[in-house]
């Protein structure tokens, strides 16, 4: 009897962290979409996408350092699936501006969200969910072409 409860504990507790792994950013993926829908009329998509998200809180150095990087990384293939939304424009490199269209938060908006925004942030989403988030820090430098393709 005992035995019995105590199988049926595991394949529970089994089955709970299952379904938490297959969506571990449900309630930002919930936000961030609600989020790009009200100020963009934009929304997640079912294919890969990657959103490089600009704040206004950082250090406007390493910010500017991550988009030259970023701008260098563009090619024919990643541009395709990049969407730029930035609260910062004047820390935006011109270099940047005049390879793609940024998409431009005057409200601050951008700097509430639960993925909390700091510097410059990857997000990847793909089937209309936040698959991973990256908070670019200087140890990242060398992978940021990694990162978007």
């Amino acid at each position: 009897m005992i035995k019995k409860k105590f199988i049926t504990v595991f394949f529970l507790l089994c089955f709970a962290m299952v379904a938490c792994k297959n969506k571990p950013y449900s309630k930002e993926s919930k936000q961030f979409n609600q989020y790009l829908q009200e100020q963009f009329s934009l929304s997640l998509q079912d294919s890969k996408q990657t959103y490089v998200l600009i704040s206004q809180n950082g250090c406007d150095g390493c910010m500017q350092k991550y988009l030259m990087l970023i701008s260098q990384s563009i090619n024919e293939e990643n541009i395709k699936y990049l969407t730029f939304i930035s609260s910062n424009n004047e820390i935006v490199p011109d270099e940047l501006v005049n390879k793609v269209k940024i998409y431009q938060d005057n409200k601050g908006e951008l700097d509430r969200l639960l993925i909390n925004v700091i510097n410059v942030v990857l997000v990847e989403t793909e089937s209309k969910s936040i698959k991973e988030i990256r908070h670019l820090q200087l140890e990242d430098t060398l992978k940021i072409k990694d990162y978007l393709n």
